[in-house]
């Protein structure tokens, strides 16, 4: 941007130039913010993150995110065809990550039992989580539960258990715990009215600021679990913008996905170019400017 264009727009009203911002895409909203330090200051102002977040899940509500393990990928299920492009993925380890969690920009990924990192690939931004210190009194140590936002504290949040060692009437006992992403600092909170073994061992669900699982103590969800194992289908499913299509993923497959459309009732396997062959894990994404406090 030359110094003429850099002055026309320094004259324009703050507002103005917030609005216009707010519709642009990252990449060059991180180029701006070298421009002049009131684009930065603008770009970086919490209320502009909230705004072009508000924005670009509007505008881009068919987007998703598909991991397979050493690498992460993004495709607009809206798009027709849909073509798949590589995010930016920490390689600084041969470890696998487990993606459990996509709210808001950022992914949660579990490495180890206690080893949990968040990640905004837009911004390449990365957050290591602090352990939960593990002593002989629990058995073992579930990947986290659930990932979201908390928007009565405006609060990020993850969701884990750990089984304890003893056991009541021979029933195995569990601890629940809270990650506050203000505080960074996992708690001890009260455990759900189940138990977490009725649970399918899989990310919860965020619906209407709340998280969902699916539970085992219903023979029509047991049967529908088995089938989809056997038939090497994810329980990952996605749905589009519209609501009028919903993508199943497939486990060692050639053809990545199962599309079915709701209203002409037909199912059709496609493959969507550039991702690997296993993609065992799509959730919903957007990009977004939020950020992490080891930016």
């Amino acid at each position: 941007m030359d110094m003429k264009n850099l002055e026309k727009i320094n004259n324009l009203p703050l507002e103005l130039v917030t609005e216009i911002l707010s519709c642009l895409p990252i990449k060059p909203l991180l180029r701006f913010k070298c421009v002049s330090k009131s684009f930065y200051n603008v770009i970086n102002s919490p209320d502009f993150v909230k705004l072009h977040l508000s924005r670009s899940l509007q505008a881009r509500g068919g987007t998703l995110i598909v991991s397979a393990y050493i690498c992460i990928h993004t495709f607009d299920f809206s798009d027709s065809p849909c073509h798949a492009t590589k995010l930016y993925y920490p390689d600084n380890d041969d470890q696998f990550r487990i993606l459990v969690g996509s709210c808001n920009g950022l992914l949660c990924f579990s490495c180890q039992a206690d080893e949990v990192t968040l990640l905004n690939p837009a911004t390449r931004a990365c957050k290591s989580l602090p352990k939960i210190t593990l002593t002989n009194m629990y058995r073992d140590y579930r990947t986290p539960l659930g990932f979201g936002y908390d928007c009565i504290s405006d609060d990020y949040k993850i969701l884990r258990c750990a089984r304890l060692r003893v056991s009541y009437a021979g029933m195995p006992e569990w601890e629940t715990f809270l990650y506050s992403y203000k505080t960074n600092v996992w708690e001890s909170i009260q455990n759900p009215p189940w138990t977490w073994e009725s649970v399918i061992s899989s990310p919860g669900i965020v619906a209407n600021n709340s998280l969902h699982w699916m539970s085992c103590d219903f023979k029509e969800w047991n049967s529908l679990y088995i089938n989809f194992c056997r038939m090497h289908l994810g329980l990952s499913v996605a749905c589009s913008k519209d609501g009028s299509k919903i993508l199943v993923a497939l486990m060692g497959d050639e053809q990545n996905f199962i599309c079915c459309d709701l209203k002409s009732k037909e199912a059709t396997k496609i493959q969507i170019p550039g991702l690997p062959p296993q993609s065992p894990v799509i959730l919903p994404w957007v990009e977004s400017l939020v950020p992490l406090s080891d930016d």
